[in-house]
């Protein structure tokens, strides 16, 4: 592609990121879904069923011009939203799809589990296993529908466990020991509000992942002294879900407004549906920013094993560039 071309692309991608929606809480805790409840007179799957519709008009869909919603109640209460999210200038494969936003969002949060889910369109068979990685997955229930557009409330729009929009389903339960119980909101070491650690992983060595130009060598790791982005970037390594492959990544992204936001590599039985850890750290950009992304993006930094069989560099550099943003790579090796 000639260059004045792919630039002209490229400001077009990131414009539509960019583009300013009416800002929208993307995580709610238990607490505000209990007022909220409580002011309106209604249960938390009408609430979410209203999620649906306001969720959806914060979508990026550039290719499609389909917009999507979801919104997820979790054990703890808390509700978490997502939207689809399309980038232009890559591969299909590269969307965010609203279920898979949800969960990455719940993820973020350090939720244990998801009761229920509301989605505005039927969710696609990719979505559908990779929903499958949840705890207690075939009992989630799943609702479609937009309460505003349909004229129907939460209640009124009929539950389907996911395991009948799933039959004869393949999952985690097929790659791993039985005794093996992680799933993918589940198991690893708290680190406190947010997702829990499963990996230890120190770096062995970066490219200039900060405006300082610092290499970030394993032994300035282990002091804890690393820039924010490359702490960041590893710290969504460590909480990668990733049973299958044992190839845990993370990546960061300094926004324009002084924030970092990260997000962790989410692992599917069925590989093709995992979501890469460049589109997570976009849904945790999106939910600080409440639908936005504030300021914009200015770096990216990926962590990964340096030797891993399979790898996120390049997917994240492919993203990154079609983004305007360079992104710089850093290696790690587990901790002994």
């Amino acid at each position: 592609m000639p260059r004045r071309l792919r630039s002209s692309v490229e400001r077009n991608v990131v414009k539509i990121l960019l583009d300013t929606v009416p800002t929208l809480s993307l995580r709610w805790t238990a607490s505000q879904v209990q007022e909220a409840c409580a002011s309106r007179g209604v249960t938390p799957s009408d609430l979410l069923a209203t999620l649906v519709s306001q969720a959806a008009q914060a979508a990026r869909p550039p290719i499609s011009r389909f917009r999507v919603g979801a919104a997820a109640l979790g054990s703890s209460g808390s509700a978490y939203l997502g939207f689809n999210v399309e980038f232009a200038a890559a591969p299909l494969h590269c969307s965010i799809h609203a279920e898979q936003f949800a969960v990455a969002n719940a993820f973020a949060a350090g939720e244990t589990a998801l009761e229920e889910l509301a989605v505005s369109a039927a969710p696609c068979g990719h979505c559908r296993q990779f929903l499958n990685e949840l705890p207690r997955a075939g009992e989630l229930r799943v609702r479609v529908g937009d309460a505003e557009k349909d004229g129907e409330s939460g209640a009124e729009a009929e539950a389907h466990p996911l395991r009948s929009l799933l039959p004869r389903s393949f999952g985690p339960e097929d790659l791993l020991d039985p005794t093996q119980g992680e799933r993918m909101l589940s198991g690893g070491e708290a680190l406190g509000p947010g997702p829990a650690q499963r990996h230890r992983l120190e770096l062995k060595h970066a490219a200039s992942c900060d405006e300082r130009g610092d290499q970030g060598d394993a032994a300035s790791s282990r002091k804890g002294d690393l820039s924010p982005l490359l702490q960041r970037a590893l710290q969504a390594a460590c909480c990668s879900h990733a049973p299958y492959t044992s190839c845990p990544s993370g990546v960061a992204l300094g926004l324009g407004d002084g924030g970092v936001a990260g997000g962790s590599y989410l692992e599917c039985a069925a590989f093709n549906p995992s979501l890469g850890p460049f589109q997570a750290a976009i849904v945790d950009a999106l939910v600080r920013g409440e639908g936005n992304l504030a300021g914009g993006l200015l770096r990216a930094c990926c962590v990964e094993l340096a030797d891993a069989p399979v790898q996120q560099r390049r997917h994240a550099e492919m993203l990154a560039q079609s983004l305007g943003v360079e992104l710089c790579w850093a290696g790690a090796v587990r901790m002994e």
